[in-house]
C-alpha cells in the first residue's frame, strides 16, 4: 500500500520527520518497504513564455524559439516538439539545470547554440510518456521557479500482511 507522509499527518498528531514515522510504523508491526520523494529531482526549471518560433535553418523538424523567462534578454532554444508555438507558457530548463535524466549541458544543435530546453511532462518526471512539450495555463507566472507550484511530499510504501486487515 502506498501513502504519503502529508496525508498520514492529517489523521494523526505528528510533528516528527518521516524517518521517525517509518521507525514507529515498523515498531507497530507494519513493514515499511521504502520511501521516496513524490516529485522527481529537478532544479533550475522556470516558467517561460514562447514569444517567437521559426524553422531551424539546418533541420526540417527543429524550431528556433525565443523564450521569455524574465531575465535581461530572451533565450534562444532549439526545440523539436511538434506542438511548440508562440504564445505558450512552458517549463524551461535553464543551462546547467538538473533534470531527472541528468544535468543539462549547453550545446550547439545543428550549428545553433541552445540556451536551455523547453520541457515535456516526461522530461520532468511527471509522466511515463508525452507527445510534446508541456503547455501551462495562465495561473503560472513567467520567471517563477516551476518547482514552487508543487507540494513536496514523501511517498511511503507499506507491506500490509494478511493478518493485519
Amino acid at each position: 500500500m502506498k501513502i504519503t507522509y502529508q496525508w498520514l499527518k492529517q489523521y494523526m498528531n505528528w510533528n516528527a520527520s518521516h524517518d521517525k514515522l517509518e521507525e514507529v510504523l515498523t515498531d507497530l508491526g507494519i513493514e515499511v518497504e521504502g520511501s521516496h520523494p513524490t516529485l522527481a529531482k529537478f532544479q533550475d526549471v522556470v516558467v517561460g513564455f514562447v514569444t517567437h518560433c521559426k524553422p531551424h535553418p539546418d533541420a526540417d523538424k527543429l524550431k528556433l524559439c525565443e523564450v521569455d523567462v524574465s531575465q535581461a534578454e530572451l533565450l534562444t532554444i532549439v526545440c523539436g516538439a511538434p506542438n511548440v508555438a508562440p504564445g505558450m507558457k512552458v517549463p524551461v530548463a535553464l543551462p546547467e539545470a538538473i533534470l531527472p535524466f541528468g544535468q543539462l549541458k549547453p550545446r550547439k544543435i545543428r550549428g545553433v547554440f541552445s540556451q536551455g530546453m523547453i520541457c515535456s511532462e516526461e522530461e520532468l518526471g511527471f509522466a511515463e510518456k508525452s507527445e510534446g512539450i508541456w503547455e501551462l495555463d495562465d495561473s503560472y507566472e513567467v520567471g517563477e521557479d516551476f518547482r514552487s507550484y508543487f507540494d513536496e511530499d514523501i511517498q511511503i510504501e507499506l507491506s500490509i500482511t494478511p493478518n493485519r486487515p
